[in-house]
């Protein structure tokens, strides 16, 4: 008994990281991805496992929505029993990869695994947006001059928003997280210090750099609130980091005179043509869920799209405003039990909020979570900084 178990307990994380390792080439079988088959493997496992109580219920009563605004919708005569099902994986999908990280950062051992494959494919992708960047439209490489991930298909198809979104919660990640757990880190500080910047504004998308800025923001916002309420304030390295952070990309920005480079460093929203469109899917959101009243949405099989540039809209067409809300009060439960981890500094408990929220700020502009390729790093990560401050290690900042 004791060897099956143990197999069981091995097998979670090897099929994890092999979906990890696979989850940016885009090759698949029969439109099924390499990463998509490996989660698919792991699901029949993850029931012969114990994990949060919290986290099941949580699962349950979001699909339980989803099923109960499509009943109602093909009760009204709305909607039909088609290809449109296929989505219940999206959502299934996402919950499988929180029920297969936390099973597998539950033991430490195997952070020092992740954090090694996580710097390899960021090494992979930070040299590759920018060799593509360098070689896009020539007879070495044929895209439109924005990236794809590296393996696609077909170039001239760009993943920039996703990419940039990754880099950027990677970026905060390695250095919050990941470092501690490498051996030669220093080495790799200079690295990504140099190439991360330049990465981002190759990608020219302003989801990564959104990311880092809200980061900062939020965090410097709970350290304000710690020093107004009169506790004793930490010295805080992050906030230089930021700064040169943030000196790099204006420097960076004269040194790569690429026209995509301008529009990541473009903030202003309110004549942007993505947040525009971003808006009136909100509206187009809103408007399918008012066929069944609001309160539970359209359902998956009665929305007049898959995908709404944002996970408020989706989680509104879908499941209506009881979707949304679970949403909200499932994230304010997590921040509380961060908040709540009495062992750990006040200093670790606002880095792993600030970074969880990050993550959901992301989501909040494009719903990227639904994506695999999107749901495998950004979810991992997640879950390995709820592990990794919940076992009291400490934060590497220099």
């Amino acid at each position: 008994m004791d060897d099956v178990s143990n197999k069981k307990n091995k097998l979670i994380p090897l099929l994890f990281l092999t979906s990890f390792f696979f989850v940016f080439i885009s090759y698949d079988f029969y439109h099924v991805r390499v990463s998509d088959l490996m989660l698919l493997a792991i699901t029949p496992v993850i029931f012969f496992r114990s994990f949060r109580k919290s986290l099941f219920f949580f699962s349950f009563l979001f699909l339980s929505i989803f099923v109960f605004s499509d009943l109602i919708t093909l009760y009204c005569g709305g909607g039909s029993l088609g290809t449109d099902v296929i989505f219940y994986y999206k959502y299934i999908t996402i919950f499988i990869i929180f029920f297969a990280t936390t099973i597998m950062f539950s033991e430490r051992n195997y952070f020092y695994f992740y954090a090694k494959a996580f710097v390899f494919l960021m090494c992979v992708l930070v040299l590759w947006v920018i060799y593509s960047k360098w070689f896009s439209g020539g007879a070495y490489l044929d895209s439109n001059g924005r990236p794809s991930f590296p393996f696609s298909r077909d170039f001239r198809t760009s993943d920039a928003h996703l990419y940039s979104a990754i880099l950027g919660l990677g970026f905060i990640f390695y250095y919050l997280y990941c470092r501690r757990y490498l051996k030669y880190y220093v080495v790799y500080d200079v690295f990504f210090f140099f190439t991360f910047p330049i990465s981002l504004l190759a990608t020219g998308s302003r989801s990564g750099i959104a990311a880092v800025l809200f980061f900062s923001a939020f965090f410097c916002f709970l350290l304000f609130v710690r020093f107004i309420f009169s506790f004793k304030l930490r010295r805080n390295y992050l906030v230089i980091l930021f700064l040169s952070f943030v000196l790099a990309l204006i420097v960076f920005n004269f040194l790569v005179s690429y026209g995509g480079v301008y529009r990541a460093l473009n903030f202003n929203f309110l004549s942007d043509e993505s947040s525009s469109i971003r808006y009136l899917f909100l509206l187009s959101a809103i408007e399918t869920a008012s066929e069944n009243g609001y309160l539970f949405g359209a359902g998956i099989l009665g929305s007049s799209g898959y995908f709404y540039d944002g996970i408020i809209s989706i989680l509104v067409a879908h499941g209506g405003f009881l979707a949304f809300s679970v949403f909200v009060f499932m994230i304010s439960y997590y921040v509380f039990l961060s908040f709540g981890l009495c062992s750990v500094s006040f200093y670790s408990r606002a880095l792993l909020v600030s970074f969880v929220l990050s993550f959901v700020f992301l989501n909040i502009i494009t719903e990227y979570i639904y994506v695999t390729r999107g749901a495998i790093p950004m979810i991992s990560m997640v879950v390995f900084s709820w592990y990794h401050t919940k076992n009291n290690s400490k934060i590497l900042l220099i």
